[in-house]
């Protein structure tokens, strides 16, 4: 239901929208005076798309939206984030979602779906693959995932992935005791072994990449700021895309068949992006975190996805923390659109005025428990779209928000884990998901 508001005797005014916020909330903000929005009603998948088809409208013709969040804590977020994709796939062309997830274990955990081997949920949750515990674990990430589970994968393809270059999942990096190295790097140098390919000081991707990429499992060797063991990784690192992207020119991947699945790990195409990619975290971990590092190694992770690996036709979406995706140089959907300059892109941005967050932690037993209180300054965006009475809602960055001071102007923004930052709203996003009161996230079991 599209709403606005009023401005009244130098009051805003809630005007009258079906519930949400009332009618009766008032405030001196006369920067938000004309506003307009459409109320989210519901936050369940049972629900029909009748409030959530402005955004299925708005964005269904993107080639890639991307839904953001403001941190990994909140689970209104979650069941909201679900309902889009849903909707966006019911009435729309999407055929592929990407998650901020490992690049590798998106395509095991896919393989095990594929296969039969486990249902999708536990397919990403583990052994064989992990994403983000605060994904995997999720109650409101479980339903678009168990959405796509029950599809017909032939004639209604709805396609699970991850497009991070930090693959940091157990399989991934942790070296467990009696081996040289993890699951995911044994693959590799099984791979490179059956294509008779030499590499020299290989050795040192497979004992120095797993500390680089999990420090939790590593804690006895620092790979950050450690200038000598950066370099040493990176050289051997050079060395094996050089090889890989030789043997790639002379490979042939078939055509994605959901029927007849293909392992992955047989081609040197798939070996070059994690190779690439683990070159783009080692150059995040070593200058302080430089997330852009990574982030560009991850749209061409997405690239390789949609053109080479599944040959995608239709919408791809993006499920990631904000921070990845502002309309900010080097985010993901900037660095793809860069290098495709043809395709089209939606940024939707989430935040929240505070509310419950569940701990960051995997032990997700304690998430309800240990759950804590956020609330935003009365300064920020935030704030002022609370005290305004503006309820679960989808903004459009349309001409009349857009040219709305409070995101046409500088004001501070709380849209991730840090301290709110001065930016004018319209300029890192195309519009934004509203959370008055976001909820701790909450465990699937």
């Amino acid at each position: 239901m599209k709403c606005k508001l009023m401005l009244l005797s130098s009051a805003i005014v809630l005007a009258a929208c079906g519930g949400g916020g009332g009618g009766n909330a008032t405030s001196t903000l006369t920067e938000i005076a004309g506003l307009e929005y459409s109320e989210i009603t519901s936050t369940q998948m049972s629900s029909d798309n009748t409030d959530i088809k402005p955004i299925i409208d708005r964005v269904k013709d993107y080639d890639l939206v991307s839904l953001g969040e403001p941190s990994h804590n909140g689970s209104v977020v979650h069941f909201i984030k679900s309902r889009i994709l849903q909707g966006l796939h019911q009435e729309g062309k999407l055929d592929l979602v990407v998650f901020e997830a490992g690049f590798y274990d998106g395509l095991v955990a896919w393989e095990q779906y594929l296969t039969g081997k486990q249902p999708l949920i536990e397919a990403i949750t583990g052994p064989h693959a992990n994403f983000m515990y605060m994904q995997r674990h999720s109650k409101g990430v479980s339903q678009i995932v168990n959405y796509i589970n029950d599809l017909d994968q032939v004639n209604s393809p709805l396609i699970l992935a991850g497009f991070d270059s930090r693959i940091n999942s157990d399989p991934a990096c942790l070296v467990k005791e009696g081996d040289v190295t993890s699951i995911m790097l044994q693959e590799l140098d099984q791979y490179l072994t059956d294509s008779s390919l030499s590499v020299d000081n290989l050795m040192d991707v497979y004992t120095i990449a797993p500390v680089m990429m999990c420090s939790w499992h590593n804690p006895d060797v620092t790979y950050n700021h450690n200038q000598a063991l950066h370099q040493q990784l990176m050289s051997a690192l050079v060395a094996l895309e050089k090889v890989l992207e030789q043997q790639a020119k002379l490979e042939v991947i078939p055509e994605y068949d959901p029927t007849t699945p293909r392992n992955f790990r047989q081609y040197a195409s798939f070996w070059l992006q994690v190779v690439k990619g683990m070159q783009g975290h080692a150059q995040m971990q070593v200058n302080d975190l430089d997330y852009a590092k990574a982030d560009v190694r991850s749209a061409d992770n997405l690239r390789w996805l949609r053109d080479v690996w599944f040959k995608t036709r239709g919408q791809t979406a993006i499920w990631s923390h904000n921070i990845h995706i502002t309309k900010v140089e080097h985010t993901v959907p900037q660095a793809l659109v860069k290098q495709q300059p043809e395709m089209t892109s939606y940024v939707m941005g989430v935040i929240d005025n505070g509310g419950m967050y569940a701990p960051y932690v995997p032990q997700y037993e304690t998430w309800a428990e240990d759950a804590f209180a956020i609330s935003r300054d009365k300064d920020t965006v935030n704030y002022l779209l609370g005290s305004a009475g503006i309820p679960n809602a989808f903004i459009d960055f349309n001409e009349t928000n857009s040219s709305n001071l409070i995101f046409s102007g500088k004001f501070k923004l709380a849209f991730h884990g840090g301290a709110a930052q001065y930016v004018t709203p319209a300029e890192i996003m195309d519009g934004m998901l509203f959370i008055p009161v976001e909820e701790a996230t909450v465990s699937r079991y």
